[in-house]
């Protein structure tokens, strides 16, 4: 299995979405690269004419209603169907997640970038696996050593909830590094229209701040983060052992959550970003090298030739 037609959400983080997927369209890796954000029968026609190995679903929830009504057609072009499953799923605050993974088997094999849903996944009986997950490289390219940057954490990200205290943590460690004067809060919509400023932001600071995310996986902001060679700060729940790709004092510096604000706002003042230079150069050389979605996608698909037969 060398190739497939990627189907994803245009809203998606383009580093992961669009700018990866079109990446993949260049090498030959996608033969088709479907936003869902159009006509639903063209789509199906689409699917239809290519000659690609597999089907690939990118984030399938965010798309459930085509799959609801396209499933049995897709099965019967015959092709195996790999599902991406880039979400925190099974315990997800954000209701339907679990909900739609169980109400039918959409795929032939799950790939998961969380390793607690792999789990879930091979609990039900489905074959699963953990992977990393892949950034858009040829968009998110590498800046200048460390200490010719802004010498200030950023970031950029969602601050919002989506239901209630979803990211309250988020936004109490991001106001003890506001008080510090460390931090910068880049109000960038993350969408395709703006992933090149989101790319340029990161390879002009220093260091770019992760606060807790959604779920015990690396969220996609340090794969661009590392890309451009950024230092990589993480504010999270401890990690699926599984799923821990960006090892902490050699890649990241990695912190945990519920450290007291006058804690984050002393260790954020006055840090020294250029003693740091290893480690984001580390970081930048593990994702150009093996997390780019040529890389990853190779990975999957002799995975899927194994899993499958």
């Amino acid at each position: 299995m060398r190739t497939g037609d990627f189907l994803f959400l245009a809203a998606e983080p383009a580093s992961f979405a669009w700018a990866a997927m079109s990446q993949l369209r260049l090498t030959g890796t996608a033969r088709r690269v479907i936003p869902m954000d159009q006509d639903h029968a063209a789509v199906m026609q689409m699917l239809r004419e290519s000659d690609s190995d597999a089907i690939c679903l990118i984030s399938p929830f965010q798309f459930q209603g085509f799959l609801r009504q396209h499933h049995d057609q897709i099965r019967a072009l015959g092709k195996p169907i790999i599902a991406c499953i880039s979400e925190h799923t099974f315990g997800n605050p954000f209701p339907g997640y679990a909900a739609f993974e169980q109400e039918r088997r959409w795929a032939d094999l799950y790939v998961c970038t969380q390793d607690c849903d792999t789990q879930a996944f091979r609990a039900m009986g489905w074959p699963a696996f953990t992977s990393r997950m892949w950034v858009a490289d040829d968009v998110f390219i590498p800046g200048k050593p460390l200490a010719e940057r802004i010498q200030k954490f950023c970031f950029i990200g969602h601050t919002r909830d989506y239901v209630p205290g979803m990211y309250a943590e988020r936004r109490r460690v991001l106001e003890a590094f506001c008080d510090a004067g460390a931090l910068d809060i880049l109000n960038i919509p993350r969408s395709v229209d703006t992933v090149q400023e989101v790319a340029d932001a990161y390879a002009r600071y220093a260091a770019v701040l992760c606060p807790p995310a959604n779920g015990r996986g690396h969220s996609i902001r340090l794969y661009e983060a590392a890309a451009t060679g950024a230092l990589l700060v993480e504010v999270g729940q401890p990690l699926d052992p599984g799923n821990n790709w960006f090892i902490d004092q050699i890649h990241r510096i990695a912190m945990r959550p519920g450290i007291p604000a006058e804690t984050l706002t002393a260790w954020a003042r006055g840090f020294d970003f250029t003693a740091h230079q290893k480690m984001a150069s580390a970081a930048q050389n593990l994702v150009r090298s093996t997390m780019t979605p040529e890389a990853v996608w190779a990975d999957i698909f002799a995975a899927a030739d194994t899993a499958l037969g």
